[in-house]
C-alpha cells in the first residue's frame, strides 16, 4: 500500500458507501432475514446466490465464490485497480483526496487515456477539417449518417500512411510505447521501431459506461479485408467485455426497459440518429456472455438485430444462448435476407423499423422456427430428428405454462401428440441430468482435498464452523470439545486450526480482517461461512445448535471408523485371520458403544 495513502483515510472512504446502496446500482438486492440477495453481478445465474451483509459490510457469492468489501466488488466491477477504486468511492461520497494522494492515484492507465482521447481529436480533424478526409467524408453522406452524428459520436478518418499517429501524437509528448500499449502503433517485425494500426479507415472512438475512451474501431471505405478491425486488447479495452453506444444508450435502455443489440458500428448511429436510442453494438458478430451480462445492469428485455444474410443467422443463434443463460428475455427481430437494420431503416423508414421492433419473436419460437426451416417440409423420416433438435430448447423454459405453450406449438407443425412430446423431454431430461450426476462424481473422486463426504455431514461442519466464527463463546467452547481431525473436509479442518488465533480478533472489523486473508481459497470459505443464514428453530440458543452439531459430526466420524474395520474384519476373514478378526471385532463393539452413549445425550 501506498504509504501516503493512510488507513484512517481509506476507513474514511469505506464508512462514507454503504456497501448495500453501492452494490445495489449494479445488481437488485432484496432483504432476507440478516442480509441481502440478488444475482451476482460476476457470472451467470437464474437464482440468486449474492449476498450482502450489512453489519459486516461485506459481500459473497455462493456461486462464483467472489466476495470481500465495497473495495475489492468495485475493483472487481469496474475492472480497477485499488487506488482508482479508492478514487472512484471517494467521490461517490464526496470525499475530496489530498492532492498528494490524487497524485499517487495516477497509473499507467491515465496515460493510455490521454493517448485515446489526443489519438481521437487527431482522427476527428482529419475527417471533418482536410482534404485528407473527403472521401471518408462522402461515404458517411451516402451511408445516410448526419454531420450532427459525426459530432456527437467523434468519428474521425485515418488517413493512408503509415506514421501519422506517430508524429502527430510524438509532439505532444506521447512516448511510443504509451501508444503501443495503447493499441495505436505496432511495432515493426524486423528492426526498431513502430507504425501506425489504423490506416485509410473510418474511425469509431469505443467508450466505457463512463463515458473515457478505451479504444477504436476501424472500417474500410471500400471491399478491402478486413472490413473492420478493432483495438487489440489493452489493460484499458476488451471487446468482450464492452458494447458500442452503451455510455450513450444507458438512459434510454433504463427509460424503455429494452435493448437493441446490433452487429456493426453504422447500425448503431442509424438508428441512433432516427431516435431509437436504446441500441448497442456487440463489437463483432460473436456476443460474449461479459457482454450479456452488462447488459442485465440495464434492462431484463433484449431485442436482437443482427444481418438477415447466414451468417446473422448463426450470430443470432449464438447469440440467444448467451442471452438466455443470463435470465434475459430474449426476442429476435426477423429481419428481410440480405438487410440489416441500416439498410433497412434509409429503405423502409422508421415507422416500419418500429413495427418490426413489436413483432420480434420470443427466442424459442425464433429458435424452433429455424430448426424447422432447415427441412423440406415434414416427414415421417424426419419428425423424429426435428424433435431431438427440439428438446433441448423446450427444456431451457424454466416457466411451466409457457413450456406446455411452445409443446403445443411443436406439436401442431410436426403433427404429433403432445403427449409424446412431453414423454421424449422427460427422457431426454433424464439422461442429462444422469450425465451431470456422473460427472459430479468423477469430479468429487479427482478431488481429494474438497467434498468426499456426504452431504449432511458436509452441511453440519458449515453449520458448525459458521458458529465458531460468528460467536466468541461457541468459538471458545469449540477448543475444549474439538480438534482439526473431528472435521472431514480439508478445508474446514485448517479454518478450524486457526480458529485459537481468530478468536482473539473477533471484535475487530471483520471487512478489514477478510480482506487480509492472503490464502484466497481459505478467503473464500470464511467468507461464506460468515454469510451463511442458519436455520433458527424457535426458542433454540445458537449454543444448543452448536451441540447438536457436535454431536452429529461425533456421529459420523465413529461411523465412517466403524465402516471401515467392517471392510477389515470381512478382509481378515478372507484370510483365515481369527486372532486378528476377534481384535477388530472389540474396536468395533467399542466404537458402536461409544456412538450409542452419543445418541443418548
Amino acid at each position: 500500500m501506498n504509504s501516503k495513502i493512510s488507513e484512517d483515510l481509506i476507513e474514511e472512504v469505506r464508512r462514507g458507501n454503504d456497501i448495500v446502496e453501492v452494490i445495489s446500482e449494479y445488481s437488485n438486492l432484496k432483504r432476507t432475514g440478516r442480509n441481502y440477495q440478488g444475482l451476482c453481478p460476476f457470472h451467470a445465474e437464474k437464482t440468486p446466490s449474492f449476498s450482502v451483509n450489512v453489519d459486516k459490510q461485506l459481500f459473497h457469492c455462493f456461486g462464483c465464490k467472489a466476495g470481500g468489501n465495497i473495495f475489492n466488488f468495485i475493483m472487481k466491477i469496474e475492472n480497477l485497480e485499488f487506488y482508482e477504486a479508492l478514487e472512484f468511492l471517494a467521490k461517490r461520497a464526496g470525499i475530496v483526496l489530498p492532492d498528494q494522494e490524487q497524485a499517487a492515484v495516477k497509473s499507467e492507465k491515465d496515460y493510455l487515456y490521454e493517448a485515446n482521447s489526443l489519438a481521437n481529436r487527431y482522427f476527428h480533424y482529419l475527417l471533418c477539417k482536410t482534404k485528407i478526409g473527403e472521401q471518408a467524408r462522402a461515404y458517411l453522406m451516402k451511408r445516410g449518417i448526419h454531420q450532427e452524428t459525426i459530432e456527437k459520436f467523434r468519428l474521425g478518418y485515418a488517413a493512408n500512411n503509415w506514421d501519422g499517429i506517430l508524429k502527430a501524437l510524438g509532439k505532444r509528448g506521447i512516448k511510443e510505447k504509451i501508444l503501443e500499449k495503447a493499441g495505436l502503433v505496432v511495432a515493426k517485425a524486423q528492426g526498431a521501431g513502430y507504425y501506425d494500426r489504423f490506416r485509410q479507415r473510418l474511425i469509431f472512438p469505443i467508450l466505457d459506461v463512463r463515458g473515457r475512451i478505451i479504444g477504436f474501431g476501424g472500417r474500410v471505405l471500400d471491399n478491402t479485408l478486413p472490413k473492420y478491425l478493432n483495438s487489440p486488447e489493452t489493460i484499458l479495452f476488451n471487446k468482450s467485455k464492452n458494447l458500442f453506444g452503451l455510455y450513450y444508450a444507458q438512459g434510454k435502455i433504463r427509460e424503455k426497459k429494452q435493448v437493441l443489440i446490433v452487429e456493426g458500428y453504422l447500425d448503431f448511429l442509424a438508428l441512433y440518429q432516427e431516435g431509437i436510442e436504446n441500441v448497442v453494438a456487440s463489437l463483432g458478430t460473436a456476443l460474449t456472455r461479459e457482454q450479456a451480462k452488462l447488459l442485465t445492469r440495464y434492462t431484463e428485455e433484449v431485442v436482437v438485430a443482427y444481418d438477415g444474410d447466414a451468417a446473422g443467422e448463426i450470430a443470432t443463434l449464438r447469440g440467444l444462448e448467451i442471452l438466455q443463460a443470463q435470465g434475459l428475455k430474449v426476442k429476435v427481430l426477423p429481419l428481410p435476407e440480405n438487410h440489416d437494420p441500416d439498410s433497412f431503416l434509409r429503405e423502409q423508414g422508421k415507422e416500419k423499423f418500429l413495427a418490426l421492433i413489436e413483432e420480434a419473436l420470443p427466442w424459442v419460437e425464433y429458435s424452433l422456427l429455424r430448426i424447422l426451416a432447415a427441412y423440406k417440409g415434414v416427414t415421417t423420416e424426419n419428425k423424429a430428428e426435428m424433435v431431438e433438435k427440439s428438446l433441448p430448447i423446450l427444456l431451457k423454459i424454466r416457466n411451466q405454462v409457457e413450456r406446455d405453450e411452445y409443446i403445443r406449438f411443436l406439436a401442431e407443425r410436426l403433427a404429433v401428440r403432445e403427449d409424446s412430446l412431453r414423454s421424449e423431454l422427460a427422457r431426454f431430461s433424464r439422461a442429462l441430468e444422469r450425465g451431470k450426476l456422473r460427472n459430479k462424481e468423477e469430479k468429487i473422486r479427482n478431488n481429494n482435498n474438497d467434498y468426499r463426504i456426504n452431504l449432511p455431514s458436509l452441511a453440519t461442519e458449515k453449520t458448525l464452523l459458521s458458529l465458531i466464527l460468528k460467536n466468541k463463546e461457541i468459538a471458545l467452547w469449540s477448543q475444549d470439545v474439538l480438534s482439526s481431525e473431528d472435521f472431514f473436509n480439508e478445508n474446514h479442518k485448517r479454518i478450524f486450526s486457526l480458529v485459537g488465533e481468530l478468536i482473539n480478533m473477533m471484535d475487530t472489523a471483520w471487512a478489514e480482517w477478510v480482506d487480509k486473508i492472503e490464502d484466497q481459497r481459505l478467503r473464500e470459505i470464511i467468507l461464506s461461512l460468515l454469510m451463511e443464514e442458519l436455520p433458527e428453530a424457535e426458542g433454540v440458543e445458537p449454543e444448543k445448535i452448536a451441540l447438536d452439531c457436535l454431536h452429529v459430526l461425533k456421529k459420523y466420524g465413529l461411523d465412517e471408523k466403524i465402516t471401515q474395520l467392517q471392510v477389515e474384519i470381512k478382509q481378515a476373514e478372507e484370510r483365515g485371520e481369527y486372532t486378528r478378526v476377534r481384535t477388530l471385532l472389540d474396536e468395533c463393539q467399542e466404537l458402536i458403544r461409544r456412538r450409542k452413549e452419543i445418541s443418548k445425550d
